[in-house]
């Protein structure tokens, strides 16, 4: 007898999936966490916590690219990306629209 808590997944879907490279700042003289994607220009977030940081990043993130996929036009990725500034650390965002 089948699991009654396992259900078949439907047909697969055609959503884009983008990673988002970001780089997170130690927390300022103000308390404050600064996170900047580090792939696409003009993508940035802070908070009281890396979490909230990162959440306005992928906010963002995902605002800029459905706009450059509805205007047909080309994503401009930041390539080489630049390495992190001293005592920022990388983190790798899945970023689903």
């Amino acid at each position: 007898m089948p699991d009654p808590r396992v259900r078949p997944l439907g047909p697969p879907t055609d959503v884009p999936v983008y990673n988002c490279r970001v780089y997170v700042a130690p927390r300022n003289e103000a308390g404050v966490i600064v996170a900047r994607a580090a792939n696409l220009a003009e993508v940035a977030g802070l908070g009281e916590s890396e979490r909230e940081a990162l959440q306005q990043i992928v906010a963002l993130f995902k605002v800029k690219l459905a706009a450059f996929r509805e205007a047909k036009q080309e994503i401009p990725w930041i390539d080489p990306v630049p390495p992190p500034e001293p005592g920022e650390s990388e983190r790798w965002i899945a970023v689903h629209l």
